[in-house]
């Protein structure tokens, strides 16, 4: 399958609330991930929220992003490269040990094929029983 790159998305529930409070170690974790599964770092920008952190890592070869709700204990996580032996399940997994979900949803999208995308999901579990979104799509 040739195609321009992987993009990974993935919901991590359940996350340690200390972890994804902490700038220090959610930049640790997405740094370490993007040097682990073999991407070049160009760039990087974390900043805190009240509650939360968002942060990205622009590579050479695209990004990877977070955003947190430690009140939620959920995270959101982004790895999209065009490097054609980077891991970004790897990646993934070392996040994983950083924000220690209890379960994740992940999804696999396969980018510039020629018949358009292909999107695989590769783990999942139970539709979450509390979005952090609920209070916004309530009102």
């Amino acid at each position: 399958m040739d195609t321009f790159g992987t993009h990974l998305l993935a919901e991590m529930y359940g996350c340690d609330r200390e972890a994804l409070a902490s700038i220090e170690i959610v930049r640790s974790a997405l740094m370490e991930a993007a040097a682990f599964s073999g991407n070049t770092v160009l760039a990087e920008h974390f900043v805190e929220l009240q509650p939360g952190i968002s942060g990205a890592v622009i590579i050479s070869e695209s990004h990877l992003s977070v955003h947190t709700w430690p009140e939620e204990r959920y995270a959101s996580v982004d790895i999209y490269t065009c490097h054609k032996n980077s891991n970004t399940l790897a990646a993934l997994n070392l996040i994983s040990d950083y924000f220690a979900p209890v379960s994740r949803e992940v999804l696999f999208i396969y980018r510039g094929l020629s018949n358009g995308l292909m999107i695989k999901k590769i783990e999942s579990r139970d539709k979450p029983t509390k979005s952090p979104f609920e209070s916004e799509l309530l009102k």
